[in-house]
C-alpha cells in the first residue's frame, strides 16, 4: 500500500528523537516483557505460541493479496488442520481472548509511563502558559482571564467504551503496577486478566452506565480537578478560589433519553441521588481525614459536628446545604487562627474550596430528548389541539404556541412517553432542590430544526407546573446534520426576536448556550464539510448574538476519533478565531476518550490542562485568534463544497448500505451489549442511513479498517483547490491556519489506522469490487494530498510518539480483524444455506473480536 512505502526513519528534531527513544525504552520495550510472560501463562501458552504462528501467516497473505478465508486455509495446512475441524474454531476463539488482552496489557503499560512519553511541563501545561503570559500582559488581565475562563465536560453513556468496570480495575491496578516495577503484583494481574470475561451476557441500564463513570468521577477528577486549582492558586494567589467554575463536570448517563427508552423519569432521580451521595461521601472521606491532624479543643469538637452533618446526609436524614456547610467550615478556620496559630487551617481552606467546586451536585445532568418525540407529547398535552403538519409556517406555530393558555398535561395518558416527559420535566425541580440548580439545569433538543421546537418546549415546562419567572432551566437546542447548521442562524435570530424567550434568556442572564453535534455532522455531509460547517455556523451564531445582546456559549457534541470531532481538541480549541465566540468550552467526552484521555491523575489533570491553555492563549494571543483572510476563506469553503458532494456521491450509491452489511460489523453492534442506548433510533424495517445512528456507522467502518468518515472526499478537494489555487497558497493556508492544520493531522491519524491489505480480497466480488476500489482510490489520493498539504513524508511525521503507538496497537489487532471478516463471510454463507447454528457461531465471533479492534484504536467510535 501507498504509506507502507514510506520509511519510519524519522530524522526530525532532537525533541522527536527524544520522544522515540523514550517510547521505545518505556512503552514498546516493556509490552514486549509484559506480552511474553503473559503468553507464558499456562492457560495461553499453547495457543499463545501459534497465535504467533497465526500473526506471521496473517502478515505474509495480507501481503499475497489472500482472503481471510485463504490465509485461515493456509494457517491450517500449517497444523494439518481441515478448516472445518472444529478445534480451528476453538484455536481462533482463543486468539480472540489472548489478543484482547494483549490490548490491555499494551494499554496498561502505556498509562504507565504517560509521564515519561509525555512532557508534563510543556509550553501547554497551565503553570507554564500562566507563568509564560505573566511576563506577557498585566497580572490583572491574566487574573480576569482566568476568572472569566470555564471548561465542562460532560460524560456520556454512548456505547463506545467495550472494557467492562472489572477490566478497568485491573488496568487501573496494573499501571500501577507497572509503574512501581512491582513484578509479583503485576505477574498475578496478568493471571487475573487470563480468566476474567469480557463479554456481558445482557446490556448495562443506565444506572449501570452512571456507576460507571461516577467511579471516574470519584476516582480521578476530584482530585485531578483540586490539583489544577492548586496550580493555578500558586502563581495567582487570590483571597479564595479565583474561579470556582474554571472546570464543571456534565453528566448524561441517566439524563440523555434521545433514542433510549430505558431512561426514564425514576432513572433520571436515581442517578441524581447517586451523584449527591457521591460527593457527599468524598466530603465526609476528607472531614475525617483531616479530624486526625485538627485535634485541638473546640475546633475538634465543630469538626465532628461537621462530621455527624455529613453522615445524616448519606443516610437521607437531611438535606445537604452547601452554603451552610461552609458557613461552618470557616468558623472552624476562624477558631484555628485565632487560637491555634493557623495549624493545618490550609486543610480546611482547601475543603471549602473543594466545597465550593462541586457543590452538592459534583456533575449536572442534562436531559436530551428529540424534538420529534417533544412535539408528539406537546399535541398531547394540549389534547390534540396541536396538529404540527397543520401550519404553513414555523412563524405560524410560534404564534399559536405562545398566544394559547397554559395547558395541563394529561396525568392519565395511555402514552408512557408522554407520561415520563411531562414526569422528568416537574421531576428536574426536585433534584435541584435536593442537589442545588446546577443538579440539572440544562434540557437539551437534539435535531432541533427549528424555532418552535424551542418555544414549545418552554410552554412544555409551564404545562408541567414551572412558573416562566422561575424557570431555573437552559434550554439548548442541539444542531447536527449540515443543513440545520446552515440554517440554525435563522432559527437562534428567531427566538431572540419572541418575546416570551426573550423574558426567559433575561432571566438566564441573557446567555444562550447552543450545542453542535460533530458526529451527525460527519455521518451526513462527510469530515471536513462537518467541521467547517460547524465553524462557520459559530461564526453567524457569534454575529447573531452579539447584535442582540446575548452572550453565546457553543457546546461540541465530540465523540472519540476525528469523524465524530474527536483528535488533538485542544489544537481545535486554540485556533478559533476572534469572530467566535469563546467565553467557555464545553465538550462531550464520550466512551473510550474517557477511559484513555481521562483514566489515571495524570492523563486528566495534562489533558484538562491542556484544554485550559487553549482557551487563555486564543483569549490573549493574536497569533491564536486570527481570523481568516477573504482567499483562505474561498479555499475552505470550496473545500467544504467538494468534499461534502464526493462523500454525499458515494452515500447514494445503491451498494453502499449493503457493502456495509456485508464487510463491516454493522449488523452486530447492537450485540455487544456495552449500552443502554439501541444502535438505531426506530428499531425494526429495513435499515436506512437516517435511523442509523453514528456510533456504529463510524466504528463499523473503524473496524473493517476503511474509515471513510475521517478521510473521505477531503483527498479529492483537497486534489481540486491545489489544481485551483495553487500549491503555495495551499501551504500558506497550512502554515498560518491552526484552523485547518488540525484538521489534516487528526485525518492523517485516520489514514494510518487505515488499511486496505484487509480487504483487498474484495476486488474478487463481483458485487462489490467497485465500490472497493472507489474507497480505495481516495484513500490513495487523501495520502498524497494530505502530505503534499503538510509538506510531510509520512503520515503522522509531526506526531512521532502517537505514530509509533497507533503503529504498535494496529500490529497487536491484525489477526482480529482478519478472524472478524473470517467470520462475516461464513456468517452470509451459513445464512445463505439456512444453517443457524454456524451462524450463531460466526455472529458471536465477529462481536468477540469487536472488542479488541474498538479497544486498541482507543477512539475509533
Amino acid at each position: 500500500m501507498a504509506k507502507d512505502a514510506y520509511t519510519l526513519t524519522l530524522n526530525l528534531a532532537m525533541n522527536t528523537k527524544y520522544q522515540i527513544e523514550n517510547f521505545e525504552k518505556s512503552v514498546s520495550q516493556k509490552f514486549e516483557i509484559y506480552n511474553s510472560i503473559f503468553l507464558g501463562l499456562p492457560i495461553n501458552r499453547t495457543s499463545g505460541n501459534l497465535l504467533r504462528l497465526f500473526s506471521q501467516t496473517v502478515d505474509d497473505g495480507l501481503k499475497k493479496s489472500l482472503s481471510p478465508q485463504a490465509i485461515i486455509k493456509e494457517f491450517c495446512s500449517k497444523l494439518n488442520y481441515s478448516v472445518n475441524d472444529s478445534r480451528l474454531i476453538e484455536l481462533l476463539n482463543d486468539f480472540i481472548r489472548i489478543t484482547e488482552r494483549q490490548v490491555v496489557i499494551f494499554d496498561a503499560v502505556e498509562d504507565s509511563a504517560f509521564d515519561k512519553i509525555n512532557d508534563l511541563s510543556s509550553s501547554n501545561s497551565i503553570l507554564y502558559v500562566l507563568k509564560d503570559y505573566l511576563n506577557k500582559v498585566s497580572e490583572k488581565e491574566l487574573v480576569n482571564t482566568i476568572a472569566d475562563l470555564k471548561i465542562r465536560l460532560v460524560l456520556t453513556a454512548h456505547p463506545t467504551q467495550f472494557y467492562p468496570g472489572t477490566i478497568l480495575a485491573i488496568i487501573t491496578d496494573l499501571e500501577e503496577s507497572i509503574r512501581n516495577n512491582d513484578i509479583e503484583t503485576i505477574s498475578k494481574l496478568l493471571q487475573q486478566l487470563a480468566f476474567t470475561a469480557f463479554y456481558k451476557d445482557k446490556k448495562p441500564s443506565p444506572v449501570d452506565e452512571a456507576n460507571s463513570l461516577i467511579w471516574y468521577l470519584e476516582n480521578i477528577f476530584f482530585k485531578a480537578i483540586q490539583s489544577i486549582h492548586t496550580k493555578v492558586f500558586s502563581v495567582l494567589p487570590s483571597d479564595g478560589l479565583l474561579n470556582e467554575n474554571l472546570i464543571e463536570l456534565g453528566f448524561w448517563p441517566g439524563g440523555d433519553r434521545d433514542g433510549n427508552p430505558n431512561v426514564t423519569s425514576e432513572v433520571t432521580e436515581k442517578v441524581a441521588e447517586l451523584l449527591r451521595k457521591s460527593i457527599i461521601r468524598k466530603y465526609y472521606q476528607e472531614v475525617r481525614r483531616i479530624k486526625r491532624h485538627i485535634t485541638f479543643d473546640n475546633a475538634f469538637d465543630e469538626l465532628v459536628k461537621v462530621e455527624q452533618y455529613l453522615g445524616k446526609c448519606l443516610n437521607d436524614s437531611c438535606i445537604l446545604n452547601s452554603a451552610d456547610l461552609i458557613a461552618n467550615l470557616q468558623n472552624i478556620k476562624t477558631l484555628i487562627d485565632t487560637k491555634y496559630q493557623g495549624l493545618y487551617c490550609d486543610e480546611v481552606q482547601n475543603l471549602i474550596h473543594t466545597i465550593k467546586i462541586f457543590g452538592s451536585h459534583f456533575a449536572s445532568i442534562d436531559i436530551r430528548q428529540d424534538s420529534r418525540v417533544l412535539r408528539d407529547v406537546f399535541s398531547k398535552v394540549t389534547q390534540g389541539k396541536y396538529i404540527d403538519s397543520s401550519f404553513n409556517s414555523d412563524d405560524e406555530r410560534i404564534n399559536w404556541i405562545s398566544a394559547n393558555p397554559t395547558l395541563n398535561p394529561i396525568i392519565s395518558s395511555d402514552s408512557e412517553i408522554h407520561t415520563d416527559t411531562c414526569s422528568t420535566i416537574a421531576g428536574i425541580r426536585k433534584t435541584q432542590q435536593t442537589n442545588g440548580e446546577k443538579g440539572c439545569n440544562r434540557f437539551i433538543i437534539s435535531n432541533c430544526g427549528r424555532a418552535s421546537d424551542i418555544i414549545m418546549l418552554y410552554k412544555l415546562f409551564e404545562c408541567c407546573g414551572w412558573q416562566n419567572d422561575k424557570l431555573t432551566v437552559d434550554l439548548i437546542p442541539l444542531f447536527e446534520t449540515i443543513t440545520d447548521l446552515e440554517n440554525c442562524n435563522a432559527i437562534v435570530e428567531t427566538l431572540y426576536q419572541n418575546p416570551l424567550y426573550k423574558n426567559h434568556l433575561k432571566l438566564r442572564g441573557n446567555r444562550q448556550t447552543i450545542m453542535l453535534g460533530f458526529s451527525d455532522g460527519t455521518k451526513d455531509g462527510g469530515y471536513f464539510a462537518a467541521n467547517w460547517s460547524i465553524y462557520r455556523a459559530k461564526e453567524k451564531l457569534s454575529k447573531i448574538s452579539e447584535k442582540f445582546g446575548i452572550q453565546v456559549i457553543f457546546f461540541d457534541g465530540r465523540g472519540g476519533p476525528a469523524a465524530r470531532g474527536g483528535g488533538k481538541t485542544h489544537q481545535y480549541y486554540a485556533a478559533q478565531a476572534r469572530n467566535v465566540a469563546n467565553k467557555e468550552i464545553q465538550l462531550t467526552i464520550q466512551g473510550q476518550t474517557i477511559s484513555s484521555n481521562y483514566g489515571t491523575h495524570i492523563s486528566a489533570q495534562y489533558n484538562m490542562e491542556q484544554l485550559i491553555s487553549a482557551a487563555i492563549k486564543n483569549k490573549l494571543n493574536s497569533v491564536y485568534h486570527a481570523e481568516f483572510p477573504e482567499l483562505h476563506l474561498q479555499i475552505m469553503d470550496e473545500l467544504m463544497e467538494k468534499s461534502k458532494d464526493y462523500y454525499v456521491e458515494l452515500k447514494k450509491r445503491a451498494d453502499f448500505i449493503p457493502y456495509m452489511q456485508k464487510y463491516s460489523p454493522l449488523n452486530f453492534f447492537g450485540k455487544t451489549n456495552i449500552g443502554s442506548r439501541p444502535d438505531k433510533r426506530n428499531q425494526g424495517g429495513t435499515l436506512h442511513l437516517n435511523n442509523l445512528r453514528a456510533i456504529p456507522f463510524v466504528g463499523s467502518w473503524s473496524q473493517n479498517k476503511q474509515n471513510i468518515p475521517g478521510f473521505y472526499g477531503f483527498g479529492f478537494a483537497l486534489d481540486n483547490v491545489f489544481e485551483k489555487y495553487g500549491k503555495e497558497n495551499v501551504e500558506d493556508l497550512y502554515s498560518k491556519s491552526r484552523f485547518f492544520r488540525t484538521l489534516v493531522e487528526n485525518s492523517q491519524m485516520v489514514l494510518e489506522k487505515t488499511n486496505f491489505e484487509i480487504t483487498s480480497f474484495i476486488r474478487n466480488d463481483e458485487q462489490f469490487k467497485a465500490i472497493w476500489q472507489l474507497i480505495f482510490d481516495e484513500y490513495i489520493k487523501s495520502i498524497e494530498f494530505l502530505l503534499k498539504s503538510s509538506g510531510s513524508k509520512m503520515l503522522m511525521e509531526k506526531n512521532p510518539k502517537d505514530l509509533l503507538s497507533v503503529r504498535l496497537r494496529e500490529n497487536i489487532i491484525k489477526p482480529l480483524i482478519v478472524i472478524q471478516q473470517y467470520a462475516l463471510t461464513n456468517f452470509n454463507e451459513a445464512l445463505a444455506k439456512d444453517d443457524n447454528d454456524k451462524a450463531n457461531q460466526c455472529a458471536e465471533m465477529v462481536v468477540q473480536c469487536s472488542f479488541g479492534i474498538i479497544n486498541a484504536a482507543r477512539n475509533s467510535a
